[in-house]
């Protein structure tokens, strides 16, 4: 089952965009596909101080959402809390991620690569005061995750993204924590 909390796909023409405003909150969800809160292939928007939040991705990927379309946080907006048993503990990002103003991906984890975002060949942009942090990569400690913030394969495209700046305090490993704010893929 795709998306625990919310399924916004283009393709079925009764959705197609998804808009969680104020103070909305979609937590507590869970997926044995991808998007343990929201599955996104589609136009979604988080505005004000929504919140994504204790969803997991059981066996899968997007603990919080897996985006396949076009994402925008807003305001205060936060993914924050969510697991991912495979990538993007936070957000697993095929396509156009963008937040704004002091949105933030925080307190997200992943077994495997990305613990707040896992960005694959698409554009992660962060504006203003937006944040990644305090995200863990390799959560099991099994060896097979980098990128404890961001992830980025070949052909991402990250704009305004700082490592130790908007990106910071984010760790790869539980047992013996270490410093992993944002991954390359390495054969590019």
């Amino acid at each position: 089952m795709k998306g625990g909390g919310i399924y916004n796909d283009l393709s079925d023409l009764a959705n197609g965009t998804v808009t969680v405003n104020d103070e909305s909150s979609i937590s507590g969800n869970t997926s044995t596909d991808n998007g343990g809160g929201i599955y996104n292939n589609s136009f979604a928007t988080l505005n004000g101080s929504s919140a994504i939040t204790g969803n997991s991705a059981s066996g899968s990927d997007g603990g919080g959402i897996y985006n396949y379309g076009s994402l925008i946080l807003n305001g205060s907006s936060s993914v924050s809390g969510n697991i991912a048993d495979h990538r993007g503990g936070g957000i697993w990002n095929y396509g156009l991620l963008t937040l704004n103003g002091s949105s933030s991906i925080s307190g997200n984890s992943a077994n495997g690569r990305g613990g707040g975002v896992l960005n694959y060949v698409s554009a992660l942009t962060l504006n203003e005061a937006s944040s990644v942090h305090g995200n863990t990569s390799n959560a099991d400690d099994t060896g097979g995750g980098r990128g404890g913030g961001i992830w980025a394969s070949c052909g991402s495209a990250l704009s305004n993204v700082t490592d130790g700046g908007n990106v910071k305090e984010n760790h790869r490993g539980t047992a013996a924590p270490q410093k992993d704010n944002i991954a390359y893929e390495a054969a590019c």
